[in-house]
């Protein structure tokens, strides 16, 4: 579980539970053996760095012993309602429009160093919670991997009868130091989603 909170003032959410509630909330879900990981999003610049060695500070004296960090997607409208509280996120983002949200350029990597200076395991992404959660590894992405990569056995003749069954013929395949999969076809995109979803494991096809 995700306990999202982007400071401690809940100035940009007044609608929402209080940030001290959410928190002892899920500092409870802890106490009860649930998985509750810490998500400080979004990241908004002059609001959430300001607070943030308090908000590490407290949520570690309530039993977090894990967060993630999500950076701030942005409009045109979105910056004005910002900019209505105080907070002026313009110098960060590239070009703005008006339907499609776009990241402001804000380095994570700063947060992520106060927070293991703190004791905190800093995770990559929202889905790495889950899969530590769940005793889980994944490797599909640039950030990972993530849970423990022992985890990640692949049966190659598993991976070959699945093939072959799809209509493949002549396939060969190998896992590369345990985080990918070489084969020597171009599957079909329906084939290589399924297999990377059930192997947790990135594919390498042949270039066309």
């Amino acid at each position: 579980m995700l306990i999202s909170v982007t400071d401690l003032s809940g100035k940009l959410e007044p609608r929402a539970p209080p940030p001290l509630e959410r928190l002892r909330a899920g500092a409870e879900l802890i106490k009860r053996g649930v998985s509750a990981t810490l998500f400080v999003r979004p990241i908004v610049p002059g609001i959430t760095d300001w607070d943030l060695t308090r908000l590490l500070a407290l949520a570690a004296e309530l039993g977090y012993r894990r967060v993630v960090f999500g950076t701030l997607r942005v409009t045109k409208g979105i910056v004005a309602r910002l900019r209505a509280f105080g907070v002026d996120v313009a110098p960060y983002v590239r070009e703005l429009h008006e339907r499609w949200q776009t990241p402001i350029r804000y380095p994570k990597e700063k947060f992520a160093a106060v927070a293991r200076q703190m004791g905190f395991e800093v995770l990559p992404a929202p889905c790495a919670a889950n899969v530590v959660a769940h005793g889980q590894a994944c490797a599909l992405c640039g950030w990972g991997p993530c849970g423990d990569v022992k985890k990640l056995k692949v049966d190659v003749r598993d991976v070959e009868e699945y093939l072959e069954t799809r209509g493949y013929k002549s396939v060969e395949l190998s896992v590369v130091e345990g985080l990918k999969i070489r084969i020597n076809k171009r599957l079909k995109p329906i084939d290589k989603i399924f297999l990377e979803q059930a192997t947790r494991l990135p594919i390498s096809e042949p270039a066309r």
